[in-house]
Parts: C-alpha cells; structure tokens; sequence
C-alpha cells in the first residue's frame, strides 16, 4: 500500500469557515481508499466507482472512477504538460463550454504509480462556473480518476465558501491510497 505524496502544497487558501469531518471510504475491490466529508451522501452515477455529493450545495461532488487501460504508465500517455493540454481541449471541445483556465498542475510519484497528476482548472459554461480537482494515477494497468466539481455560480468567481470546497477536494486527493 502506499499513500500518495502531499498534492497542492503551495496553494493552499485559509479559511475562516468551518472544517468538516472526514471519514475514510475504501473500495478494496479496487484497491483504493480516500477521505471525504463525514456529512456528503453517496448517490449513484453511470460510470463512477462511487459519488458523493454535498447534501446543502448538491452540484459539489467528488467521486472516483477506475477503468482498465492497456497504458502501463501515466507518464507513458503524456508528460503533465501534455495531459494538461488534452484535458483542457477536452473541456473547450464540450459544446456548452465558454472557456477553460487551467490553476494549477502538478506531477507527484510514489512507490506503485510512476506519475500522478493533479489539476485544478475552472470552467465557464452556459450553466455557470465550476472550479474542478483531478488526481489521476495509472497503477496495474487501472486508470484511477478521482474528479471534485464545484459549481460557483453563473456570473461570479468562486466565492469563500466554495474555495473552501474545492479545498475539501485538495484534501481527499492528497489522502488517495492505492494498494
């Protein structure tokens, strides 16, 4: 087992709103485990391993999804930089999608996954803003996603409240454990 290394060292933001607490969901299926607010309850979504959603702001969701890939690496597919790109394009590509601001990126390594990545990026739609954490590790040909969304609002920045959810995100990506 191996927990990943500290994601978003450097960013984080301080908050004077509560901290909730977290409890540990483990899906030794498999082979992982991750903090997540205590009070967030699990709802079911087509494709997702697991969801969970913020049972006051129900579009903050922070789920995992993990699928087969014939990539051994995540490195191999591309370096950060590249993946960041293709993300990017990815969301840009979506036709309600009216711009795309990539905020951090990061590349950690750990003992079973040669390259993770993390990404925090916003994205202005013609449903409104939301702020999105992805951490993403290739380990025993599975591709693990663990995807945070948190909508802002349609005209406005992300808020206090809603950095400290994107926060709460940081976290559970930093917790990610792999087997």
């Amino acid at each position: 087992m191996f927990v990943l290394p500290a994601a978003f060292p450097e960013d984080s933001v301080a908050t004077t709103l509560p901290s909730p607490d977290f409890t540990t969901y483990a899906n030794p299926a498999q082979n992982y485990s991750f903090q997540r607010p205590e009070s967030w309850e699990q709802v079911e979504k087509a494709g997702a391993d697991v969801l969970f959603r913020d049972p006051i702001k129900k579009s903050s969701t922070l789920g995992m999804t993990v699928l087969p890939v014939m990539v051994p690496t995540l490195d191999t597919f591309g370096s950060l930089e590249v993946v960041a790109e293709k993300l990017v394009a990815a969301e840009k590509a979506k036709e309600s999608t009216l711009s795309v601001k990539m905020l951090s990126q990061q590349q950690r390594e750990t003992p079973l996954a040669s390259a993770v990545y993390d990404f925090v990026y916003e994205v202005d739609s013609t449903r409104g803003r939301k702020q999105i954490v992805n951490c993403v590790a290739i380990v025993r040909s599975k591709l693990y996603i663990l995807n945070g969304n948190v909508s802002c609002g349609k005209e406005t920045a992300c808020g206090e409240e809603q950095v400290a959810t994107v926060e709460l995100m940081k976290h559970a990506a930093e917790s990610l454990k792999i087997e």
